[in-house]
């Protein structure tokens, strides 16, 4: 069939997620969706209850987004860095002597550990903590246990998944080098294949991660203007060989500590993909990371219309269960069968604006139309998220004027050479942060 054509020709130029949809099943059901008095459906993900239940309510979307995530971050990293990347597999219990060998982990962590004091019903000689973090058994993709007090979905979990990375180097130099790389791969994947306009930077000293001596980071402005850590990479220094003993020989054979760094994104950054492009109908998702970025939906009102009307559409692919966030709709009708012509909608272009009626089911029209238009849909995505991150920073010159743009929601951008107790004394008088010192300076 032409659609199937059409399909396959998709699949070759990197979409390579099309469906039929069938019974359609709201992904998004499972995000706590509210009814608002117009009747439309809305997120709220910041209104959801902190409930442990409320998680695992979310397992099929989370599953369903992380399909995609860490395989075409994975992909795309390793495409930038142009080198082979090894993935391993570690225990998911630290003894807490381990934890206790880097001073800086215990205190910054200490709140968030979920401790195992007894096992097999015997008490434990030695505490096991639930990983919060590898630095110090190494990893690799996993989930880890942070004991949050407060909730969110994707944002903020009793337990998450990431992609976990670490590097060990002979210099500083090398070291340094691989952290500041590792933040760019972050930058361009949020940019290029997100969406995001996030901001990358470095980390005041107060907000730098426990146990590296330089954090460098992206942050993403979400739709309530909330700010983001979407992804990090640390210059850990020799904190943590000098700590376990990670040595190696240099070129005159003397024993050295080596030079590490660490680096992570998580399910936060669904969450940050949800909140910057979503909207009151529901998830909106980039055609380059959507796990499906065409759907097809058959439309019959007779009977007698239900076999040709399936038989076009079954060419395409099999039933979808779950498709929130489609880029791009195609309805198939009985008119549209007898014509040749198919219907096609634009997720980021609500009601009859975004569709286009009469498009050829020809394969080669079918295909360059539905590239063009998920490149559109992408660029279109990006751009409007450019645009309100740049009209909610406000430059400011004076500390008054930055307690004006916190107080109106709004984030501010200036000059700092202040110390860590002016910015103490900030975040306690406004309940701002310093997100970073960005890499680019305006």
């Amino acid at each position: 069939m032409a659609i199937l054509l059409a399909v396959q020709q998709l699949n070759c130029m990197g979409y390579n997620n099309v469906a039929i949809l069938g019974d359609s099943l709201q992904i998004f059901k499972s995000l706590n969706l509210t009814e608002t008095e117009e009747g439309k459906k809305k997120i709220s993900i910041n209104e959801a209850t902190p409930n442990i239940v409320d998680i695992l309510a979310l397992s099929q979307l989370n599953r369903f987004c992380f399909h995609w995530v860490p395989r075409n971050f994975v992909q795309y990293a390793d495409h930038l860095a142009n080198r082979a990347r090894s993935s391993m597999q570690q225990y998911i219990f630290i003894p807490y002597s381990f934890i206790e060998k880097e001073d800086s982990q215990v205190e910054g962590f200490s709140p968030e550990l979920a401790l195992v004091t007894v096992g097999g019903g015997n008490e434990l000689e030695e505490k096991l903590v639930v990983r919060p973090t590898s630095e110090t058994i190494v990893n690799h993709p996993a989930n880890v246990t942070r004991w949050e007090m407060r909730t969110k979905p994707f944002i903020r979990t009793l337990e998450f998944l990431w992609q976990e990375g670490h590097t060990a180097h002979a210099t500083p130099e090398e070291a340094e080098k691989e952290a500041k790389q590792m933040i760019e791969i972050y930058t361009r994947f949020a940019f290029e294949q997100t969406a995001i306009p996030v901001i990358a930077g470095r980390k005041s000293k107060l907000e730098t991660f426990a146990g590296a001596d330089t954090t460098y980071t992206i942050e993403v402005m979400m739709g309530d203007r909330k700010a983001l850590q979407a992804g990090t990479s640390h210059n850990l220094g020799q904190n943590f060989s000098r700590a376990f003993g990670t040595q190696f020989h240099d070129e005159d054979g003397e024993r050295q500590h080596v030079w590490q760094t660490s680096l992570a994104v998580s399910t936060r950054f669904v969450g940050g993909i949800i909140m910057t492009h979503g909207d009151d109908t529901g998830l909106m998702l980039p055609p380059k990371i959507a796990p499906i970025q065409v759907v097809t939906v058959p439309i019959w009102k007779k009977e007698t219309e239900k076999t040709g009307v399936l038989t076009a559409a079954s060419s395409v692919k099999e039933v979808l269960q779950a498709a929130g966030g489609v880029p791009i709709r195609i309805e198939i009708g009985p008119r549209d069968v007898s014509s040749n012509c198919v219907v096609v909608s634009r997720r980021n272009i609500p009601g009859k604006a975004g569709k286009v009626f009469g498009i050829s089911m020809e394969p080669s029209t079918l295909v360059s139309y539905g590239k063009e238009k998920l490149d559109e849909i992408q660029s279109s995505l990006l751009e409007k998220a450019v645009t309100f991150r740049d009209i909610n920073i406000v430059d400011v010159k004076s500390y008054e004027e930055l307690k004006v743009a916190i107080s109106s929601g709004k984030w501010a951008r200036g000059p700092w050479s202040a110390s860590d107790s002016d910015e103490q004394r900030v975040k306690e008088e406004t309940g701002a942060t310093i997100q970073c010192f960005p890499f680019e300076q305006t």
